[in-house]
């Protein structure tokens, strides 16, 4: 369905990676893709990146505790 728009659509994609520090490890959590300067992505990042923050921190305290 053609809007009139032209946009150029490029998936976001997240990695992670564990790595030791002193008695325990570090989580790093990526998320690459939004475009900071493209008016459709800008709003997106906005919103999912509160959801990111919140959500998976407060999902990934309750997988642990289950450890």
């Amino acid at each position: 369905m053609a809007t009139g728009r032209r946009h150029r659509y490029e998936p976001a994609a997240g990695s992670t990676a564990l790595e030791p520090e002193g008695r325990g490890a570090r989580l790093f959590l990526v998320h690459e893709g939004f475009g900071p300067d493209d008016p459709y992505q800008v709003p997106a990042h906005r919103i999912t990146g509160g959801g990111r923050r919140s959500m998976v921190g407060e999902r990934l305290g309750q997988v642990l505790d289950k450890l």
